[in-house]
């Protein structure tokens, strides 16, 4: 895996410098590096993240490992790499709160303190906040025991998952930046004992019994693990993630499936699924 590290300041970083290589680094490649926040990879591209101009470090490293190759460089807000301004916000009982955020959090809610560091998702994509609405409904309905948090990103659902009553959350990143974000996140609400961050594929993890399986996931994976034995086994899940026209073929292969659906929700672009697996037992 490649070596990951994340700002350890509570303060929110203001602009990202941000370089893209073709290839991968070695594990301890980046270990030593400068305002270094972390690496992003995807498919045979990194994305190194700092918080300073890191030109001389990057052709440093480019001349170091010759299997790697810079691709070009760019430089963005903060708020624009994650898709706007992160706010405290509450969902349910539910309350998540950035950690660099001073606001005073409330009494009568569970609070998540989250930093999604460079993964997308602070909480407040429409389909993160459709995933939260489903599990405080399915909390509220007594689900309980172990859930699968398939594409977990920076870990929000599960953190929310462990708050709201299930005893066992497995999280899954296919992306190592993600798994490990979602690994800081745990540690930082004190959720190690409920929640596992795991680096791998989502159709890798299904083999684990679960009573609730969440995935806010792309929909060429959802649609491989729709007809897996395992996720038929689960009583109860949230799919989100969708477009409309992928929301309704899902909906078929549901209903063709057996499955009952409890909720859809949607704000007109993306789509988030609640049902349950009628055969299962309570």
């Amino acid at each position: 895996m490649t070596e990951l590290r994340s700002a350890q300041s509570p303060s929110c970083p203001q602009t990202l410098w941000i370089y893209s290589f073709q290839g991968r680094f070695p594990p301890a490649a980046t270990r030593r590096l400068a305002h270094f926040l972390g690496t992003w990879v995807e498919d045979d591209l990194s994305f190194l993240f700092f918080t300073a101009p890191s030109d001389g470090q990057v052709r440093s490293l480019e001349g170091l490992f010759p299997q790697v190759r810079l691709l070009d460089s760019y430089t963005m807000s903060y708020e624009d790499w994650v898709g706007g301004p992160l706010e405290p916000f509450s969902v349910g009982s539910v309350h998540i709160c950035p950690v660099w955020s001073t606001e005073d959090a409330p009494d009568d809610e569970e609070t998540l303190y989250l930093d999604p560091g460079v993964v997308f998702g602070g909480g407040s994509h429409q389909t993160t906040l459709d995933c939260l609405k489903a599990l405080n409904f399915l909390a509220r309905r007594g689900e309980r025991g172990r859930l699968l948090d398939l594409g977990s990103g920076t870990g929000v659902l599960s953190l929310a998952a462990a708050r709201l009553g299930w005893e066992q959350v497995v999280a899954v990143d296919l992306n190592p930046l993600a798994a490990w974000t979602t690994q800081a996140n745990i540690a930082r609400n004190m959720l190690t004992d409920q929640v596992l961050a795991v680096q791998g594929r989502a159709e890798a993890i299904l083999h684990i019994p679960a009573r609730t399986v969440v995935a806010n996931i792309h929909y060429d994976v959802m649609a491989r693990i729709l007809h897996t034995k395992a996720f038929r086994a689960a009583r109860s899940f949230v799919l989100s993630g969708l477009l409309r026209s992928q929301a309704m073929t899902v909906l078929q292969e549901l209903r063709g499936l057996g499955a009952a659906i409890d909720g859809v929700l949607e704000d007109g672009t993306w789509f988030t699924l609640v049902g349950r697996h009628q055969a299962c037992p309570d």
